[in-house]
């Protein structure tokens, strides 16, 4: 919980530091562990720069609990595309390199994750997404898992925005989850 505070704090404090353009955003997810993988929760952190309006880029830190076993911890740096196809829906792709850090050895991973997003009303979107994640030494690390994603963001106002989601990983992550999310764009 410490960490959770932690989080907390350092992004309500760099709200006035940071320049339009910018964004941060909090995450939760609550993991309900399968093929006797353990329950676990993760606290993440992300800060973000709009380049412009087809193109961001972030970068993403994330904390895992377990209910049973070793924490672990992720960082990834990652770069998004967004194009509109029509009024009400839009296309976007992310691609990201990561490192995972484990209690006896790290690796390092690259990830594309593909979605849409339709635009609901004023205030909510819907986004669906399939998410591929493989090591880069798959001799060593044989970690490969794909996650099928789906929530809705309700957009508070222009500034601040609060996501929920549900997660469905399969591979070397199998988990089913429900997520919450809230950003805020400076």
């Amino acid at each position: 919980m410490r960490t959770l505070s932690k989080l907390l704090m350092l992004f309500f404090l760099s709200c006035p530091a940071v320049a339009a353009d910018y964004f941060s955003e909090i995450r939760f997810e609550d993991r309900a562990g399968r093929n006797s993988l353990s329950d676990s929760e993760t606290y993440g952190l992300a800060f973000g720069k709009y380049i412009n309006s087809n193109f961001e880029v972030d970068i993403f830190t994330r904390k895992k609990y377990p209910h049973s076993g070793i924490s672990n911890s992720r960082v990834e740096i990652g770069a998004k595309y967004k194009n509109k196809l029509n009024e009400n829906l839009s296309f976007f792709s992310r691609v990201a390199v990561g490192k995972k850090y484990l209690h006896a050895d790290n690796y390092s991973y690259w990830s594309i994750e593909n979605g849409l997003k339709l635009n609901i009303s004023k205030k909510i979107d819907g986004v669906v997404s399939l998410r591929f994640r493989e090591s880069f030494n798959q001799e060593k690390w044989n970690e490969f898992d794909r996650t099928y994603k789906m929530g809705l963001v309700y957009k508070i106002s222009d500034v601040y925005s609060f996501t929920t989601n549900f997660n469905h990983a399969r591979g070397e992550s199998q988990f089913d989850s429900i997520g919450l999310n809230f950003k805020v764009n400076f």
